[in-house]
């Protein structure tokens, strides 16, 4: 099963999608802004990284662009409340067109993250 790491800096959205992972048997961590998901990536071997776009720490996008330089192999999807931000675009680019609009599409995220785990370069443990 994917682990996936959840950042966005509402804490009770993090938490929740955290939860739903669990529940579908994936392995899932939450981190609450750009920073402390830059430490958390050092420490966790994710498959997917589900990333807000707006947080008001790091720009999302930009985190995922570091996230890539270490972990380029991953997949990495968006998040976004804001259907007119300018930065969908960039996310788009990133993410190969997976970015989901919030309130999110549950079932949606979920297909995404299991086509992440099939397609991940991390050995399975």
């Amino acid at each position: 099963m994917p682990r996936v790491l959840v950042v966005d800096d509402n804490v009770e959205l993090a938490e929740d999608l955290v939860e739903i992972l669990t529940g579908e048997g994936h392995q899932a961590l939450a981190a609450f802004g750009g920073r402390e998901a830059l430490s958390r990536a050092a420490e966790y071997d994710y498959d997917a990284a589900l990333v807000d776009i707006r947080m008001p720490d790091m720009d999302g996008v930009a985190l995922v662009g570091r996230l890539m330089r270490e972990r380029p192999d991953r997949s990495y999807f968006f998040m976004t409340g804001h259907s007119s931000d300018r930065s969908i675009s960039e996310a788009m680019a990133l993410s190969q067109g997976a970015v989901l609009e919030k309130p999110l599409d549950i079932d949606r995220m979920l297909r995404l993250i299991a086509a992440a785990g099939r397609h991940s370069a991390r050995p399975s443990t």
